[in-house]
């Protein structure tokens, strides 16, 4: 599971100016947003309402929350307005409820507006569920989709969804495809020959079917090998609800827009409530999907973790970024990012720049000296 959770909440958005022209400047939108990046997650903000929030997950100590602020164009790019931050996890916390200068990338110098948010950090406790939790952590692993026939050769992904967040798992190929063409076309040589030798086209049908071979059992399962994380709010759930999920399998297609299309192959509402009477307890399942046969099913192996979350301090970065020159001298650290400009990068490579200047000046006066 992740070693914490960061709640981040927009507080204040002010002096930011607008990337588009309008002829009369007090009728145009705010249409700027804020977008929050830490690694594949990613939230956009607007700056027109504050107060809102949202999580994310801290699978390690040096992952970096940015934050940039942006002029959202409906017929062209998105126009850049600048950057207020690129920090850890522990930096991010430290900047909690400060007014926060954004950065102009065309006038480093210039005052381009102020932000300012909440950040706090949720230490998640692994299969722990105190009595006093509100909030908790649900982790899903998805493995293997057993399938009842090789019917299917398109891409299989599964849609998971609990309370009001629904994700969607990478698709994938159901395993053997090489095997699969090469037994097509062994079968299509045998199905040739018999009709050759005046065989009833019933029998050929049936003893050159793939169905029912041995060979189609390593056929019948694809590998998703995904996990998952959701926040599980108890202070919204009533006293008669039960944890649950709800899964679908579907089928992926390209059609000829070359748009993914999802084709539901079935679904079923699964209760997770064991993860709360038994916190501390493996769980394992193989839940069985139905579909329109009702003698057989599509097989998901699925294994679940449950964590509690608690307010906290962000692990201490074990490794800080830097930069080194050409011999290995350490000659820059984001330590300026401890200010709220969050400008390090910039300074960093300011002082690379002259650290190389410095040393290539030098190399040239030992020449002519020599």
């Amino acid at each position: 599971p992740p070693i914490g959770v960061l709640r981040v909440t927009t507080v204040k958005a002010e002096g930011i100016k607008s990337g588009d022209w309008h002829l009369f400047p007090s009728q145009a939108v705010d249409d700027n947003y804020i977008k929050f990046a830490m690694g594949n997650q990613e939230w956009k903000a607007p700056t027109a309402r504050m107060n809102e929030t949202n999580y994310f997950f801290v699978h390690d100590s040096l992952q970096r929350l940015s934050i940039d602020v942006y002029d959202e164009d409906k017929w062209t790019a998105d126009d850049y307005l600048g950057k207020v931050g690129d920090w850890t996890a522990e930096q991010a916390q430290g900047h909690s409820d400060k007014l926060l200068h954004l950065h102009d990338p065309d006038d480093p110098q210039g005052d381009a507006g102020h932000l300012q948010f909440t950040v706090e950090y949720l230490k998640t406790l692994p299969r722990e569920l105190p009595s006093e939790t509100d909030m908790c952590l649900i982790v899903l692993h998805f493995k293997e989709v057993f399938l009842p026939s090789s019917e299917i050769t398109g891409k299989i992904a599964l849609t998971c969804k609990i309370g009001e967040t629904e994700k969607k798992t990478p698709a994938a190929k159901p395993l053997g495809g090489a095997m699969r063409k090469s037994t097509e076309s062994i079968l299509k040589d045998v199905k040739e020959r018999l009709e050759k030798e005046d065989i009833e086209a019933s029998v050929i049908d049936r003893v050159t079917k793939l169905e029912g071979l041995q060979i189609e059992k390593g056929l019948m399962k694809a590998a998703i090998n995904c996990h998952q994380e959701y926040l599980v709010s108890f202070a919204t759930m009533r006293a008669t609800d039960k944890l649950s999920m709800e899964l679908t399998l579907v089928e992926e297609h390209i059609n000829k827009q070359k748009e993914k299309v999802d084709t539901p192959l079935g679904g079923v509402m699964f209760e997770l409530q064991d993860l709360i009477n038994a916190p501390a307890e493996e769980f394992q399942r193989d839940i069985e999907i139905p579909t329109k046969d009702a003698n057989k099913a599509y097989t998901v192996q699925v294994s679940a973790q449950i964590c509690a979350l608690q307010i906290g301090t962000p692990p201490t970065a074990t490794q800080v970024d830097s930069i080194r020159d050409d011999s290995g001298n350490h000659i820059g650290t984001d330590e300026a990012s401890k200010d709220n400009e969050g400008n390090s990068s910039m300074r960093i490579a300011g002082r690379w720049n002259k650290k190389k200047k410095a040393k290539a000046e030098a190399e040239k006066k030992n020449m002519t000296g020599s």
